[in-house]
């Protein structure tokens, strides 16, 4: 009687692997540690919004980015001329990378 090579692959992390998938332009566009809003994230990798948010709650369940505990709220004024002053408010929590050097080394899971 022969061994046999039970391999069992987990679909999700197959995914995540392959360099051109949209998980891992999101898992790349955090690469350089920086805390980062969905938003930016959205932009940067030209995905739509409800797909980000897919992806990096994968990202998070698997423990490879961490997210702010509470969401955080700024205002941004943008002054056009002839046009006047514009007012933005933008909420939501902030994503980075579980290896961030940020981090100061320590892994949080």
């Amino acid at each position: 009687m022969g061994s046999v090579d039970y391999t069992i692959e987990f679909p999700e992390v197959v995914l995540l692997l392959r360099r051109n998938s949209p998980a891992w332009r999101v898992y790349e566009f955090l690469g350089d540690g920086r805390p980062r809003m969905r938003r930016e994230i959205k932009m940067a990798t030209v995905l739509g919004g409800t797909h980000v948010s897919n992806i990096l709650k994968f990202l998070w369940r698997c423990g490879m980015v961490l997210r702010s505990k509470e969401q955080i709220c700024f205002d941004r004024v943008i002054e056009k001329p002839r046009v006047g002053k514009t007012w933005s408010r933008f909420r939501g929590h902030l994503w980075i990378r579980s290896d961030s050097p940020l981090l100061g080394g320590q892994q949080y899971c």
